[in-house]
């Protein structure tokens, strides 16, 4: 059918779909997706699964957009690269795709200088850091969850890899 209202949201949270479907919306756009793996069954226990069967009955579609975002030219990815002065960023990925940036820095960096550099820019509190040496110099950037990517990093000679997560066990 045709698209007549949009709702645009960072996450498709329950509020968000309700408010869609009280206010005639028939589309949600959002930057996360909803679904990050396949549902086993839309059982009302899951949350995912509620909002996913809570979607369907209500004819509303869902529309998600993080990695086309991230990878785009000009997307996310670049945006970091960029506010990190990591300069001649090109595309590197995991062997499937290449979503994340991978450059220089103007000079080689001791790597605490750098993460004082990612906290200031990025105005965070914290960052966890897994060193391997001591300086930077090439630099892989990959907004979000990054776990799937360290490999693809390491074979674009990255120093290191800035990422929104990765998990414990990569």
């Amino acid at each position: 059918g045709e698209v007549r209202r949009v709702l645009c949201t960072l996450d498709v949270t329950e509020d968000a779909l309700h408010f869609a479907a009280e206010n005639g919306f028939d589309t949600v756009l959002s930057h996360h997706p909803l679904l990050f793996r396949p549902l086993g069954a839309l059982t009302p226990t899951h949350h995912i699964a509620r909002k996913a069967s809570f979607a369907l009955q209500n004819g509303i579609a869902v529309l998600s957009y993080h990695t086309r975002f991230d990878t785009m030219p000009g997307g996310m990815n670049d945006l970091l690269a960029a506010v990190l002065g990591v300069k001649d960023a090109v595309p590197f990925g995991d062997g499937e795709s290449d979503t994340g940036r991978v450059g220089n820095l103007p000079c080689e960096t001791d790597i605490y200088e750098f993460c004082a550099k990612i906290k200031t820019v990025l105005g965070s509190d914290a960052l966890l850091l897994a060193k391997a040496g001591n300086t930077v110099r090439r630099v892989a950037v990959l907004g979000g969850d990054g776990k799937d990517f360290i490999r693809g990093a390491v074979d674009a000679g990255a120093d290191v890899l800035v990422s929104g997560r990765l998990g414990y066990n990569c």
